[in-house]
């Protein structure tokens, strides 16, 4: 896209010089030039300067396109880096986690083969918290789901609330329309009897 752009913008300087070139071309010989040869120029000059001028509004076309991508790539190139620094901050969540469950899983199988008391009760405390793990995450993913369809459901309830408004303002056009009507009778009415 900037390789066409440069392209134009020479293509300008060069149709500008040759109006230039042509415009001095046209002082030095209009004064034995015959009539036929200096239509000929005049219209060639007329041809150039519009020419000239497609060329500006294309060029002025083609910056605004540049300016357009350019804006979008910042954005892409922000969103992007907020993507790589969630992917990082999960999977660092996701790490500590499964480093966690390891742990708890090591010592739960160290402890379920040992058969002393101690070690069975902290097997059992283990197990406990593996299942307190389970069920937050179940919890979580609840609650995610319940955050969900509340989120629809606001979304539906705003969509209501737009077409009730809307329903609402044609209905008070209407009834200011009506209120015109009766009042321009009311005085009909009354410029009557006065008459």
């Amino acid at each position: 896209m900037l390789c066409k752009f440069e392209e134009y913008y020479k293509t300008l300087i060069f149709m500008r010089k040759s109006i230039l070139l042509f415009a001095l071309l046209l002082i030095f010989v209009s004064s034995c030039v015959s009539p036929k040869i200096h239509n000929a120029l005049v219209s060639d000059y007329e041809k150039n300067h519009k020419n000239l001028n497609q060329k500006e509004k294309e060029i002025l076309k083609l910056s605004d396109e540049v300016s357009e991508l350019n804006s979008k790539i910042v954005l892409l190139k922000e969103k992007i880096s907020q993507l790589k620094n969630d992917s990082v901050q999960n999977g660092n969540s996701l790490i500590t986690l499964q480093n966690k469950y390891d742990e708890l899983s090591t010592a739960y199988d160290l402890l379920t083969s040992q058969n002393s008391r101690q070690m069975s009760e902290k097997a059992k405390e283990t197990k406990r918290l593996l299942e307190q793990l389970e069920e937050s995450q179940n919890k979580l993913l609840a609650k995610e789901d319940e955050l969900n369809k509340l989120s629809q459901s606001l979304s539906d309830k705003e969509d209501e609330l737009n077409k009730a408004e809307k329903v609402l303002e044609e209905r008070s056009s209407r009834v200011n329309e009506l209120e015109k009507i009766i009042n321009q009778k009311d005085s009909l009415v009354t410029s009557i009897k006065t008459k």
